[in-house]
């Protein structure tokens, strides 16, 4: 998917840039569900959804697009801990313009 470099780089340029990667799994139901797999030895889950938050709100937004879908849940699956972690707040810039 094709956004602006400033959505994923403070102070990045209006240039589109390409993004890719993969999502691990996505429910579709009553709740669209969005979830990715982490194997981590973090074991503070703030600091996991802050390293990753970036990467989910781009595969959050490539998936609405893709699919033509609103995602309601985001999730981190911390393999190690055996966790499911919510991710709230995705929507905005998260690159910093």
């Amino acid at each position: 998917m094709n956004i602006p470099h400033n959505e994923v780089v403070k102070n990045g340029t209006d240039d589109e840039i390409l993004v890719q990667g993969i999502v691990d799994l996505i429910i579709l139901g009553k709740k669209n569900i969005l979830i990715d797999y982490k194997l981590s030895t973090q074991k503070d889950n703030q600091r996991l959804v802050d390293k990753y938050a970036l990467q989910l709100h781009l595969y959050k937004k490539a998936t609405e697009h893709a699919l033509g879908v609103k995602i309601d849940e985001v999730y981190i699956l911390h393999i190690n801990k055996k966790e499911l972690v919510r991710i709230d707040n995705l929507g905005g810039n998260l690159g910093g313009k």
